[in-house]
C-alpha cells in the first residue's frame, strides 16, 4: 500500500498574505493623511419668495443668480418656512450673508411660503400693523447683535425696504446700528424684479463684490449704474439705495465681526 506522504504548509502563503494586508493599511493610512479637508464656508441665504397667481412676484431667478456668484460660502436659494424662520438660528443667526428678495415697503419685509402664505418682518412694533409676537412674523427688534452680529451683509430687497418710519427707524438701519450687522442695504424707491433689473442687479452687485473685491458701497452702486446701461439709462429704482457699512468687503468669504 502506497505511503502518502502530507506535506507541511508552507509558511510563505500566510506570510505574503500578512506582509499584503499590512501594505494596503499603509496605503490607506497613507491617503487617508494627504487628503485635504473639505472646508466648508460661512453660511450663506438668498431667499426667496414665489407669490401665487399669473402676475405673483417669483423671485426665485434673483436668489439663484445671488448663491451662484457667492463661491466659497455654504450659500443656498431657498425659501424659508416663515419670516420668523428666516431670523432664526437655522438662518440669519448662523448667517454671514443673509440676503432677502421679495414684497416690502415702509418699515417692513416679506417673503411667500406656500404652507404659511406672506409673512413679516418689520422693523418694530412702531410700524403700523406690526405683531411682534406673531407666530410666523416678527420684528426686529425682537432681536440682539449677540444673535445677529455675524452677519457680514443683510440685504432687504424690496421696495421702498429701506424707507424710514415715522421715527426714523428701518429695516437696514437697526440691522447694523442695533443687530450689529457690518453691512446692510435696503431702498428707498420701488425697485424692479426682472432679468434686466433685480437679477442683473443682485449678479453685478456681487460680482464686484466677490470677484473685483469692491467694497459693498462701490459694488451695489457699480451694479446700479450697470443696470441703466442695460436699460437705456432707467435705474429702475436701483438708485435708490441705502446703505450702511459700505466700506465692508464680501471677499473672502468670511462672518461679520
Amino acid at each position: 500500500m502506497p505511503v502518502i506522504r502530507l506535506e507541511p504548509r508552507s509558511s510563505s502563503v500566510g506570510a505574503t498574505r500578512r506582509l499584503s494586508a499590512a501594505l494596503v493599511l499603509a496605503v490607506l493610512a497613507a491617503i487617508a493623511i494627504a487628503s485635504p479637508t473639505v472646508a466648508v464656508g460661512p453660511m450663506a441665504d438668498a431667499m426667496w419668495g414665489h407669490w401665487p397667481g399669473p402676475t405673483g412676484l417669483d423671485t426665485t431667478g434673483t436668489m439663484n443668480v445671488v448663491k451662484g456668484q457667492l463661491v466659497g460660502y455654504n450659500a443656498f436659494s431657498t425659501n424659508p418656512y416663515d419670516a420668523r424662520t428666516a431670523m432664526g438660528s437655522g438662518y440669519a443667526q448662523n448667517d454671514a450673508i443673509w440676503w432677502m428678495a421679495g414684497h416690502a415697503n415702509v418699515g417692513f419685509m416679506t417673503t411667500y411660503n406656500a404652507t404659511n402664505g406672506s409673512t413679516v418682518i418689520w422693523t418694530s412694533g412702531s410700524v403700523g400693523g406690526a405683531n411682534c409676537a406673531a407666530t410666523h412674523s416678527t420684528c426686529l427688534t425682537n432681536y440682539t447683535s449677540t444673535q445677529m452680529h455675524r452677519i457680514r451683509l443683510m440685504v432687504f430687497h424690496g421696495c421702498y425696504s429701506g424707507s424710514a418710519i415715522s421715527n426714523g427707524d428701518s429695516l437696514p438701519k437697526r440691522a447694523y446700528t442695533n443687530l450689529g450687522v457690518d453691512s446692510s442695504i435696503g431702498f428707498s424707491q420701488e425697485v424692479g424684479f426682472s432679468n434686466l433689473t433685480s437679477d442683473y442687479w443682485a449678479g453685478q452687485m456681487t460680482y464686484y463684490g466677490m470677484v473685483l473685491n469692491y467694497n459693498v458701497h462701490d459694488a451695489a452702486w457699480s451694479a446700479a449704474n450697470d443696470v441703466a446701461v442695460m436699460n437705456g439709462g432707467s435705474f429702475h429704482g436701483y438708485d435708490s439705495i441705502v446703505l450702511y457699512g459700505g466700506s465692508v468687503k464680501i471677499y473672502p468669504p468670511a462672518f461679520g465681526s
